[in-house]
């Protein structure tokens, strides 16, 4: 588990993915209840699963790794395992991470209907309610439309709580940028976050893509972030470079 548990905590993470920086409304409920599971991850003696699911940018991955930071805080040990970056390892890399405190598994969606990790996920379920482990699940489809083969494996992820996510809307989309930015410690200027809403896709993983190019514009040209710095870095986003992960 150890040199598994490494690996995945070795991938990047948004350093603005906090609790703080996650738009609520309408999403208020399930950042109250990851904020007090973060809390309690460490005791390991109750427990608990979340399920989120949403299409692509409403937060899954963001509340994961709020998750893991806000536990990791409290001393709980953590590790975020995105399933699209291991469905070529096997399901074996699953073994023993039930013995973490908390353990988010995103994109569940990518090996549905795959047998043999369906029976991985069955029994790392099984094991990290056995000690008690936090367990916060992320998928594109609700979880009653999985293509599951394993009945089992499907009433197990509804064993804690479901949450659908809600998409944002235009007040949400400029709200989280500005608190991304800040995150980031920079300031973003109100004609360049106006051009961003306006010309800017309305997908929030590409956003924050678009955000962190200007990020680092903004340390490598010493300059404040300007419009013509926001095209560009969109042009690059929209053409498949310089997109950041999450």
């Amino acid at each position: 588990m150890e040199r598994d548990a490494q690996l995945v905590l070795a991938l990047p993470a948004d350093p603005g993915a906090t609790f703080e920086t996650f738009t609520t409304p309408p999403n208020e409920a399930v950042v109250h209840h990851l904020t007090a599971l973060a809390a309690g991850a460490h005791q390991g003696d109750t427990p608990c699963q979340v399920l989120l699911w949403g299409p692509r940018g409403t937060g899954k991955t963001h509340l994961q790794q709020a998750f893991c930071r806000a536990a990791a805080e409290h001393g709980a040990r953590v590790a975020l395992v995105p399933l699209t970056e291991f469905t070529q390892t096997g399901p074996a890399m699953l073994e023993g991470l039930e013995a973490l405190d908390g353990l988010c598994l995103d994109d569940i969606d990518a090996v549905a209907g795959d047998p043999d990790w369906e029976i991985g996920l069955f029994s790392l379920i099984n094991a990290a309610r056995e000690r008690g482990a936090t367990l916060v699940l992320g998928s594109t489809p609700p979880p009653r439309s999985l293509p599951l083969r394993l009945p089992d494996l499907a009433s197990r992820l509804l064993w804690g709580t479901v949450f659908g996510l809600d998409a944002l809307d235009d007040a949400g989309r400029s709200h989280a940028l500005r608190a991304h930015a800040r995150a980031r410690g920079f300031h973003l200027p109100d004609e360049v976050l106006a051009y961003l809403m306006r010309q800017g896709p309305r997908d929030m993983h590409a956003l924050m893509a678009v955000l962190g190019i200007l990020d680092r514009q903004s340390l490598v040209r010493k300059r404040r972030i300007t419009v013509p710095m926001a095209r560009e870095a969109l042009t690059r986003v929209i053409h498949g470079k310089g997109r950041e992960p999450g």
